[in-house]
């Protein structure tokens, strides 16, 4: 339980920094229709991840070892994303 715990906490953090990134993208002049189909699908999984894991940490849903293989796969998928915004992104400051 306490490994669901963390990687719950982890997704919830790794999604509000995809999503602030994302709104500073469309601060710069950036729109929904130039998102490419591939990072629009990774976010949604990431959104829908961390909705999950709010729900898990405020105890309205009890979640089985499955639903930590899998959000331990979005959070790798995550990280390398975070790394590519903060490091080898063109946009990042």
């Amino acid at each position: 339980m306490t490994a669901l715990k963390i990687t719950s906490s982890l997704s919830v953090a790794a999604a509000f920094i995809i999503i602030y990134s994302l709104i500073n993208e469309m601060q710069d002049g950036a729109s929904f229709s130039e998102i490419a189909f591939l990072p629009f699908l990774i976010l949604i999984a990431v959104l829908a991840n961390a909705v999950m894991a709010v729900l898990f940490l405020a105890g309205k849903i009890k979640l089985i070892k499955e639903f930590l293989i899998i959000q331990i796969f979005i959070l790798m998928l995550t990280g390398f994303i975070i790394f590519q915004i903060l490091f080898n992104s063109t946009i990042s400051d």
